[in-house]
């Protein structure tokens, strides 16, 4: 039981504090700073897979809901990256140390895998964001100028919150 309000609380500082970046952070138009991708990866492993993509639509809907932008950009991202979650999982980070239950984190994969866990995670949902944002309104260029920069800043982003939120427990 604790375990599961831990996580409930998890998701909801993270989901918070995604709702805060919106508001008062902005890094111009060649980034988009996002923790999303991070309470999807942190859904435990053993769900079903129809119950994790319904659970990231529901939060990529609530925050297109709460931030400014066009609603469903979040929800679709969202659900992709639930989608690869699993077999990413699967090909990243399931060793032997990883039990189910367990979050994927720094401490229990390892620096490089779990940061190119991340570095993958991030690149799915930011393609799929990015490209709906821009495809007909802005150049190739800016788009993808726009795409690296916002994978680089986000997967130091959440690998910074993952080790120092995460890896403490």
């Amino acid at each position: 039981m604790r375990s599961n309000l831990h996580r409930f609380l998890l998701y909801c500082l993270i989901f918070i504090l995604q709702i805060i970046l919106d508001y008062y952070v902005n890094l111009g138009p060649y980034i988009y700073l996002c923790l999303l991708p991070l309470i999807i990866l942190l859904i435990p492993m053993d769900s079903s897979p129809v119950k994790v993509m319904t659970a990231s639509f529901a939060f990529g809907l609530l925050l297109d809901v709460m931030a400014d932008g066009v609603l469903g950009l979040n929800a679709a991202s969202a659900v992709m990256l639930a989608a690869f979650r699993k077999p990413l999982f699967d090909y990243f980070l399931n060793t032997d140390r990883l039990k189910k239950n367990e979050l994927p984190s720094v401490k229990s994969a390892g620096i490089i895998q779990y940061s190119k866990f991340i570095s993958i995670c991030v690149c799915i949902y930011l393609s799929v964001y990015i490209f709906a944002d821009c495809i007909s309104v802005r150049p190739a260029l800016f788009i993808m100028i726009r795409l690296i920069s916002s994978i680089i800043v986000n997967g130091v982003t959440i690998m910074i919150i993952s080790y120092s939120i995460i890896d403490k427990d």
